[in-house]
């Protein structure tokens, strides 16, 4: 009578591999196509002011407004009141038509506007987390 041998065979061995290479695979398509969700919802919840010059950016995962958290600083020629005008337009519309948005429902902003250093423009904030 013949022993089975001991150990596994080739066939599970290149079995577990391809699972463990599938859900590796999943997991980065899924976390590509979530931080690129994020990136659009961000497009219309927390968009870069017209004519703005981005100051200083920090993000804490793949990228600036992607999954994570993100935080812009940006100034501008125009009045802070004008920016505020703007930006509490902009952001309204957004989140009005933003209901059955997936990349918006994701995605939680806030924006400051106060004068620049120098009392002659504006300078921005902008704060996003997503999927935090």
């Amino acid at each position: 009578m013949d022993m089975p041998t001991a150990g596994c065979s080739k066939k599970a061995v290149l079995a577990v591999g391809l699972v463990i290479g599938l859900v590796v695979a999943c997991l980065v398509g899924s976390t590509l196509v979530t931080d690129r969700l994020c990136r659009q919802g961000f497009d219309r919840r927390l968009p870069v002011y017209p004519g703005a010059a981005i100051q200083w950016e920090r993000h804490n995962f793949l990228s600036a407004f992607g999954m994570g958290e993100t935080v812009m600083a940006l100034t501008s020629p125009d009045d802070p009141d004008t920016v505020h005008a703007w930006y509490t337009t902009t952001t309204a519309e957004a989140i009005r038509g933003s209901v059955d948005d997936v990349p918006m429902r994701l995605t939680r902003g806030e924006w400051t506007v106060d004068p620049d250093e120098d009392g002659t423009g504006a300078q921005i904030i902008l704060h996003g987390l997503c999927v935090n």
